[in-house]
């Protein structure tokens, strides 16, 4: 049956004109800017006035039927459901604000998109989350983080907290209203920069109305049904997401995809050697203009070991450069032996930072246990607390010489 105005009932007129008005509707419940919530009675009746021989008659108001033994009432239908929903990811980029970067080896990154409840009811969304290899930033997926876990936001920051966000599915949100959703996983210790997880995460419409408690999904609709006036029917209003099999037309669904990028420092390690000076060539250790010293007895020979971080990752921090000569230094019959004060007025190691913009920056270090950074300590030298952003190098120089 058809949701429409009965016809109107008119005593009969024995002279004069015909004036028709409708009365303004008159709802059972309020509207909201999301649209008229569905339940919600409207109810109108029209009234026509009249005159007989140029005198005003009393008006003549609509009936709902065409029984006039159950009185003169207005025309009523009530409003359907209306089932929509929105999800979009959060951060339009990679990661989320809660974490920003994700590293390897991470426990806990999350990914965030929102679900918005464009329908006409306050409902429940169940919520889950699938890998996928559809990136929408562009990447290739080639990794799965793990222990995926779903939560929604509870207090509203847009944030994880994991003590505060347990909940698991979207509980009485309310016409216009939207909530954060929560990926929170592990990423393997194995990946390296570049690196992308792709994940869609899914949102089906629910029954709302027990707080709390997640609501029975709503898998079908009530187009294929004839309508009832007084009734309350079911109809999905949701778009599709393309990308995703699992999201259709108008069946209750949506969905979008968000990513993890891996972003890692990417360090490499290179290590040299150069003749300073030899015994012969270069008496007392000042070598002559021209001069080529060898790798002889007594030469003294510089270490330089060199650390760079790629530009495009992430910090390295708390580095630990570490460089053991036990086999060269150790046993009866030693090949090397290590040269103190080579550096500024008592330097045994020298650290030179080059950061990717900026100048240079020098610290002569002692080789003893003490305030600095340094130590050469059973053979095994130390250089600690290095930092290194994207595109920094660490250059870490000492001497030796050869027994």
């Amino acid at each position: 049956m058809s949701k429409v105005a009965q016809p109107i009932r008119i005593s009969p007129v024995i002279a004069g004109f015909l004036t028709l008005a409708f009365m303004q509707p008159s709802m059972a419940a309020g509207t909201d800017p999301g649209g008229t919530r569905a339940g919600t009675s409207v109810l109108n009746q029209a009234q026509v006035q009249y005159q007989v021989n140029s005198v005003a008659q009393t008006p003549v108001l609509s009936d709902n039927d065409s029984d006039a033994t159950n009185g003169i009432n207005p025309t009523e239908f009530v409003v359907d459901r209306k089932l929509d929903l929105l999800v979009a990811e959060r951060s339009l980029d990679y990661n989320s604000a809660s974490t920003a970067v994700v590293v390897p080896g991470q426990t806990g990154a999350v990914l965030a998109w929102t679900v918005t409840n464009e329908g006409n009811e306050t409902q429940d969304f169940l919520v889950s989350a699938f890998a996928t290899g559809f990136d929408p930033f562009g990447g290739t997926d080639n990794f799965d983080a793990t222990a995926p876990a779903i939560f929604v936001d509870v207090n509203g920051n847009d944030l994880y907290d994991p003590l505060v966000d347990v909940a698991t599915h979207v509980d009485e949100l309310d016409i216009n209203q939207s909530v954060t959703v929560f990926l929170v996983a592990n990423i393997p210790a194995a990946r390296a920069d570049g690196d992308i997880a792709a994940y869609v995460l899914q949102a089906q419409v629910a029954e709302g109305g027990a707080a709390g408690a997640a609501g029975a999904a709503i898998a079908t609709d009530d187009r294929a049904i004839a309508d009832t006036t007084l009734g309350v029917e079911d109809v999905f209003a949701d778009g599709e997401n393309t990308n995703y099999a699992g999201d259709g037309v108008l069946d209750g669904i949506h969905s979008s995809e968000d990513a993890f990028e891996v972003k890692s420092a990417v360090l490499s390690v290179l290590k040299s050697s150069s003749i300073i000076s030899d015994p012969f060539t270069c008496p007392g250790g000042v070598c002559p203009v021209g001069a080529i010293p060898k790798a002889i007895p007594g030469a003294v020979v510089e270490y330089v070991v060199t650390l760079t971080n790629a530009a495009g990752g992430s910090a390295a921090t708390n580095i630990v450069i570490s460089d053991d000569l036990s086999s060269e230094m150790g046993g009866a019959t030693p090949s090397l032996a290590f040269v103190s004060d080579q550096y500024g007025a008592a330097g045994d190691i020298r650290l030179v930072y080059t950061p990717a913009v900026g100048v240079p920056v020098t610290a002569d270090l002692t080789e003893e246990i003490d305030g600095d950074d340094g130590q050469f300590i059973a053979n095994v030298l130390n250089v600690i607390n290095v930092t290194l952003n994207a595109g920094d190098r660490a250059d870490v120089s000492f001497r030796v010489e050869i027994q």
